[in-house]
């Protein structure tokens, strides 16, 4: 045995007081002549060391080729392949590695196992236990994670598994905003109740697991492909089964072990058990060992030698590996009794490593020069005592990425064929007369109008091709929804006094009363309906969802308190649904619809129509230039989206009331309720629409048809754009647009 592994001690005086001669002789020291004469069998001309810094470990793996051709400069063979091997400290590069060298080297030889940990089985395993720990107790009934039960519905190995039943129910979670979801309302097939079922102990826990392992083989023995040139399925299909089979294996021995000892354990410890059991897993690989590239850890290279050695992840913390067992006798127990202690497993790393050097003639170590990985991106201790206690000659070279962006081509789509077609859904046609209602039929409406000006593009992503934005459920309650309860909290409200009802002072201040508890009743069933999507209304909302109907509930009362000082009204309806047409140059019409948030009117004076706002939103207009065109600049506070829209309401409402053959009585006054205008300006502030006037200077919209002709001229030319087959769908200019653009991942800016 080498003395190294003898002593024991610390890992630096370990190499200077027993190893120098043996090292010295490595990297070009002299030797010391002994009894028997000098030792003819360590070489004493110095290997070649490179050392390479890299950005990080998948781009280790992926130089790999190039470091194989700068080896072999006149061809790679499996023959000569067998002098290189791939040291891997870290077993997490295995996956990465083989896969770089695909292409490269036929034959591989892979001495370390692939960790039963890192499998397809054990991700999906995992899942379904933290799905299983992360339960709770709402109101005496068992709850799982929204988000814990869509993932582990999405696994790939569940996917054959799945039912109708079962994918509606995915469709359904993807579409909730509760954070937790009883376990009942997850069962629903045969599937969701292995998956969502509590166990009642450890054992429970291992024998619904081995269950569903052996459902989950039986799918992929029976989706096996059966045609002979779908070899890679084929191939994939026998990994599967493998890792099931090593899992499996784990599974039953930790029952065995639990039934033999006759004890009952907690769900939560029979997972701990098996997690541990499953680490120290690896699945064997069957290979050649006399031919090809060698891939291997560094403690199983004992005894080998090579002549080019490529050593991966040679950073500190990995090359020396840090773990360490763990057990239940202390340190200085063991080290009293000659019992195994770390240093010992550090001793013997650094003896396979400087082992290996003497024979080999080139050396490559790469390592993550990141700050922020592990070790902050510092090299391995073995590379400083070759360099500072040794002498030795090492080449650094530093890999260089290139941080400019890619160039990514300007899409233009042209508006011809499918697309041309598809656009052309929007115009009206003869058909339309005979249609049983206008409301199946496709129509713009102000929001795409405002998307188009803002990016073609985007408009033909989303309104041409149909493309929607994912609905997944998030933490945090997105602005859009945030708006969308509020809606529906003041329709709630007002759903009494519409048709003309009339809103008094005394009405709005007995609504404004907190004793009544009216409007924290409405925020509360606006919320169950329209974020939770939910009528069930009984028991508190706790956590966030009592926190968001707080913050509504402010906003909803700060809009009373705004339409107490206006009053007394008449509230004529809410969220009005609006169809109508316009004329383009060429003569043909384009169907358009909106719905409009509110209309009420002061008899004798105007008839208003309002819309809210959730964000900081301007109501004065700059220029009308700017109606309906995107200008560079902050969203929502810079762009007259919201006064387009607006006006857009206004104009489809005349043209309804025209259509209707009801008379012009009042003017129409187009008014924006701004969420956070009406905190900031609570008594000046009145939400009327500020125009430009020819002579210069602004004025209160009181009366729409004073701008009429003007914005429906504004309103065509940009239809006008929108249909001429001339004119592509192309992308914006303006970056600031793709920062919250859902679509910016298809066109690459």
């Amino acid at each position: 045995e080498s003395p190294l592994i003898q002593s024991g001690g610390s890992l630096a005086c370990t190499i200077l007081d027993h190893d120098k001669e043996v090292f010295g002789q490595t990297f070009g020291w002299k030797s010391q002549s002994t009894a028997g004469g000098e030792d003819a069998s360590v070489p004493t001309k110095t290997p070649t060391i490179r050392v390479i810094r890299t950005a990080s470990e998948i781009v280790q793996a992926k130089l790999l080729p190039r470091l194989i051709e700068e080896l072999y400069p006149a061809g790679y063979t499996d023959n000569n392949g067998i002098e290189t091997a791939i040291l891997l400290p870290d077993e997490r590069m295995l996956m990465p590695v083989l896969n770089s060298l695909v292409d490269t080297v036929e034959r591989i030889n892979v001495t370390m196992g692939y960790p039963l940990a890192q499998s397809s089985i054990s991700l999906l395993a995992d899942k379904w236990i933290k799905a299983q720990a992360n339960m709770r107790t709402i109101h005496d009934v068992l709850h799982f994670r929204t988000e814990a039960a869509i993932d582990l519905l999405n696994s790939l190995l569940l996917s054959p598994l799945l039912t109708d039943k079962s994918r509606r129910l995915m469709k359904t979670l993807e579409g909730t905003k509760t954070f937790y979801i009883s376990a009942t309302e997850l069962q629903c097939d045969s599937l969701t109740k292995h998956l969502f079922t509590p166990p009642a102990d450890g054992s429970a826990l291992l024998d619904t697991l081995f269950a569903l392992l052996e459902s989950i083989a039986q799918s992929i023995e029976e989706n096996r492909p059966s045609n002979e040139e779908e070899d890679i399925a084929e191939q994939v299909a026998n990994i599967e089964l493998e890792q099931l089979y090593y899992y499996r294996n784990t599974v039953n021995r930790l029952k065995g072990l639990i039934s033999e000892a006759a004890m009952t354990m907690s769900p939560q410890s029979a997972a701990l058990l098996l997690q541990g059991l499953i680490t120290g897993t690896a699945i064997p690989f069957e290979g050649e060992p006399l031919i090809g590239v060698q891939i291997m850890s560094m403690e199983e290279t004992r005894a080998l030698d090579f002549e080019h050695l490529i050593i991966l992840s040679a950073n500190e913390g990995k090359l020396p590996s840090r773990t360490h067992e763990t057990t239940m006798i202390p340190y200085t127990l063991r080290r009293g009794y000659g019992l195994p202690v770390n240093e010992i497993n550090e001793a013997t790393q650094i003896y396979d490593f400087f082992r290996l050097l003497p024979r080999a003639k080139r050396v490559t170590m790469l390592y993550d020069a990141r700050t922020d990985q592990s070790g902050g991106g510092e090299e391995s201790r073995y590379i400083r005592q070759m360099r500072y206690l040794f002498d030795t000659p090492i080449e650094v070279q530093e890999l260089h990425l290139i941080g400019s962006l890619p160039n990514s081509p300007h899409i233009s789509v042209p508006k011809e064929g499918e697309t041309l077609k598809k656009l052309y859904r929007f115009l009206e046609t003869p058909q339309d007369e005979h249609a049983s209602s206008d409301l199946k039929l496709p129509a713009l409406s102000a929001s795409s109008i405002n998307t188009y000006a803002a990016c073609p593009l985007r408009f033909y992503y989303e309104y041409v091709r149909g493309i929607r934005e994912e609905n997944a459920p998030e933490e945090l309650m997105a602005a859009n929804d945030f708006g969308t309860v509020v809606h529906r909290a003041m329709e709630l409200i007002y759903q009494p006094c519409c048709s003309g009802g009339e809103v008094s002072t005394q009405m709005l201040s007995q609504w404004l009363d907190p004793a009544n508890a009216i409007i924290a009743r409405t925020v509360r069933q606006a919320y169950s309906e329209e974020y939770l999507h939910t009528k069930d209304v009984k028991g508190q909302l706790t956590g966030l969802n009592h926190l968001y109907c707080v913050m509504i509930e402010k906003y909803v009362r700060r809009i009373l308190e705004h339409d107490k000082s206006i009053a007394p009204f008449r509230y004529i309806a809410s969220e009005k649904r609006v169809r109508g047409s316009l004329a383009l140059s060429n003569g043909h019409r384009v169907r358009l619809q909106g719905v409009i948030d509110r209309i009420d009117e002061f008899p004798g004076e105007v008839r208003r129509i309002v819309d809210y706002k959730s964000g900081g939103v301007s109501a004065s207009l700059k220029s009308w230039d700017s109606l309906f065109s995107h200008i560079n600049g902050k969203p929502g506070k810079d762009q007259p989206s919201a006064i387009s829209q607006t006006l857009f309401y206004a104009f489809m409402m005349r043209t309804q009331m025209e259509k209707d053959g009801e008379k012009r009585n009042l003017p129409l006054c187009p008014t924006i309720y701004s969420f956070q205008s009406l905190y900031k300006d609570k008594d000046e502030y009145t939400g009327v629409i500020c125009v430009p006037e020819s002579g210069g200077g602004y004025s209160s919209l009181t009366d729409f048809d004073q701008i009429r002709d003007t914005f429906e001229e504004k309103l065509r030319r940009r239809l006008d754009q929108m249909f001429d087959p001339d004119i592509p769908f192309a992308g914006t200019d303006d970056t600031k647009v793709c920062s919250y653009c859902p679509f910016v991942t298809i066109c690459g800016k």
